[in-house]
């Protein structure tokens, strides 16, 4: 497991700190005060807290070379952008800063507002708390929550709905969902186009409780990396389509909690495309995909995908079951290690492999699918050891007494 950049411990120290305010400032916008003008008047460096009130429209309201500044609303306090801007806009422009906080604030884009977005960091630390960020109709460039330049962003108990896309992460930056102390509500990331895009040598780290839903995809993954869920429960459900990724990898696995958990998506739960995926103990994949027969379900790895299902020693191992299609499909010279998985009640194939592809099996419970519990045409290959495996219908299946982790990607001849 690699969580970048320890996310945790900064988040840890960031909400247990009770700092002295060297400057604390209130801005009612309903009263035409400005958030602008309050940061002009603040020093750089101490510990300053801005408490804003009503409805502030305008910006961008640039948060340049702070540490340590906290910008938080009362009860219904909104950011908008205002009806008459330039495209793209930004209303919160974070750059070259630490220890930057948002909590408790409403953004909220508006229909003349095409191309806006809530908040752009930039070579920078910083945590949403508490917010809704929804309706920007964000260009595909940026994001109602922009992060580049290496930047760390955290967000908690924060809501990004009915966005074109919630949250964009490139060029080396981080975005962890969660941390310490564990939170007492999950984010939320629904009703969005995308969910969360991560691109880049980007990383997304869910260490806490997450809820993805109800997006077209919800998480996508262009050359970065996902890791969840490590202390919380993530769950990605009722999606067109739950984790697509394209190149980068994708790890699922739980830590110290019940793990990640992909449901109820339309089309398939998790889709890789030349990417790298790991699934570990506690993860769940289930009723994902529809009975079309053309490759829909659980899982669907293409174009040289590589999957590793592994599992733990305490908690319970990876369970891909009762999918609307297969559980898992290898094509297009893909390759996968299954080693103590329960793959059950599928209706299609348990794991079907084609195309050139391959597969080892061991350790595994495969019972119950509607189709064969392992499948490989002519153009594959399987190996392994088939205890507690239904029906196999391979051609090309060597059975083998090597421990499986010692063998590499096995190759067709």
């Amino acid at each position: 497991m690699k969580v970048r950049r320890n996310i945790g411990l900064v988040v840890f120290l960031t909400l247990v700190s009770s700092p002295m305010w060297a400057a604390e400032v209130s801005v009612d916008c309903d009263a035409g005060q400005s958030i602008g003008g309050a940061l002009a008047t603040l020093p750089r460096g101490d510990f300053n807290k801005i408490t804003i009130s009503g409805t502030c429209r305008g910006g961008p309201f640039f948060v340049v070379g702070f540490d340590n500044l906290t910008l938080e609303g009362t009860a219904g306090a909104t950011l908008e952008p205002g009806n008459a801007v330039p495209s793209p806009f930004t209303i919160v422009f974070i750059a070259n800063s630490g220890g930057v906080t948002i909590r408790n604030l409403r953004f909220r884009g508006t229909a003349p507002t095409e191309g806006s977005v809530g908040v752009f960091l930039s070579n920078g630390i910083a945590t949403i708390d508490k917010c809704l960020v929804e309706d920007f109709a964000t260009p595909a460039l940026a994001g109602a929550i922009f992060v580049t330049g290496n930047s760390l962003l955290t967000i908690r108990e924060t809501t990004i709905q009915n966005n074109r896309l919630g949250i964009h992460a490139v060029s080396g930056s981080t975005v962890s969902i969660g941390g310490f102390p564990l939170e007492q509500t999950p984010t939320v990331i629904k009703g969005n186009f995308w969910g969360l895009f991560i691109q880049e040598d980007a990383a997304a780290n869910l260490l806490g409780l997450a809820t993805i839903t109800n997006n077209q995809v919800g998480v996508v993954v262009g050359g970065g990396s996902i890791e969840g869920a490590v202390f919380g429960q993530i769950r990605i459900a009722e999606n067109q389509i739950g984790i697509a990724a394209s190149g980068g990898h994708v790890e699922l696995f739980g830590f110290d909690g019940p793990g990640a958990t992909l449901e109820r998506n339309t089309t398939v739960g998790l889709f890789l495309d030349g990417a790298y995926a790991f699934i570990g103990q506690g993860s769940v994949i289930q009723e994902n995909g529809s009975f079309a027969p053309s490759g829909r379900g659980g899982i669907l790895a293409t174009n040289n995908a590589r999957l590793d299902i592994l599992p733990g020693n305490e908690l319970p191992r990876p369970r891909i079951n009762n999918n609307n299609g297969a559980g898992i499909i290898l094509t297009d010279g893909s390759s996968a290690r299954i080693l103590g998985a329960e793959i059950n009640g599928n209706a299609g194939d348990g794991v079907r492999v084609v195309n050139q592809s391959v597969v080892r099996v061991e350790g595994n419970t495969i019972l119950g699918n509607g189709g064969s519990a392992l499948f490989c045409d002519k153009h594959s290959l399987g190996s392994g050891e088939l205890a507690n495996v239904g029906k196999v219908s391979c051609k090309k299946f060597e059975k083998s007494l090597e421990p499986a982790l010692r063998i590499p990607f096995p190759t067709i001849p």
